[in-house]
């Protein structure tokens, strides 16, 4: 796993990490909500490589517990790339903390 950026030569398939982190508002609560973009890149020749490792994503977050959050997740868009046969998808998850 890579953070913002990947480097040269990256192996694939890999996974970069990526997050936003926002107030969370609400009348008399105070918390966060945190954007976590988990960037899933996989060779082809069709989707069917970077889909199916989205969805271990998925559900390996899925066993994520924290008492303090909740959080819900989605694979998004493919989205597009120059090279052919490589996929790019992003595995977002929305995490809210309240206190």
């Amino acid at each position: 796993m890579y953070g913002e950026f990947n480097p040269a030569n990256v192996a694939w398939p890999f996974i970069r990490y990526g997050s936003t982190t926002t107030p969370y508002e609400a009348t008399c609560w105070d918390g966060n909500t945190i954007l976590v973009d988990l960037h899933v890149f996989a060779n082809g020749p069709s989707t069917d490589a970077v889909l199916l490792l989205a969805k271990q994503v998925l559900a390996a977050m899925a066993t994520w517990t924290d008492g303090e959050a909740t959080w819900t997740g989605n694979i998004g868009p493919l989205a597009d790339n120059p090279e052919a046969s490589k996929f790019h998808v992003v595995v977002q998850f929305r995490v809210e903390t309240v206190e």
